[in-house]
């Protein structure tokens, strides 16, 4: 009885959703708590790297504000380079790709960078 008392707790546990603390960064649907790293869409928690994570932070904290593949490269990677790499490019697909609906608040601007919206559309 002990046992399935547990499972039960442990089930509820995982079901229900945080309340929402003071630091949370939140756009539209999208909520992201950088002190526990976790990341919601939602009320749904997506399973991101830390990278990925850190990306997600950086764009969203510097809303409507273009953030060139260099700056990029340097705040989230520290890598100061001038070569030409498509890592940021890669990234940030497989993040829009996680964030599901939610990737459409990231914006490509050709031949400089991406930018984070201002509105939720």
């Amino acid at each position: 009885m002990r046992e399935v008392l547990l499972r039960v707790r442990a089930i509820l546990r995982r079901t229900q959703t945080p309340a929402p603390a003071h630091d949370d960064m939140v756009f539209g649907d999208l909520r992201v708590d950088p002190e526990a790293h976790q990341a919601w869409y939602k009320d749904e928690e997506l399973t991101l790297t830390a990278l990925e994570f850190k990306l997600l932070t950086t764009l969203l904290s510097r809303r409507g504000r273009v953030q060139t593949r260099k700056q990029l490269l340097d705040d989230v990677w520290g890598i100061q380079a001038d070569v030409s790499t498509r890592t940021v490019d890669t990234h940030v697909k497989r993040l829009r790709q996680k964030l599901g609906p939610a990737g459409d608040y990231i914006e490509t601007l050709r031949g400089v960078g991406y930018r984070f919206r201002t509105t939720v559309e």
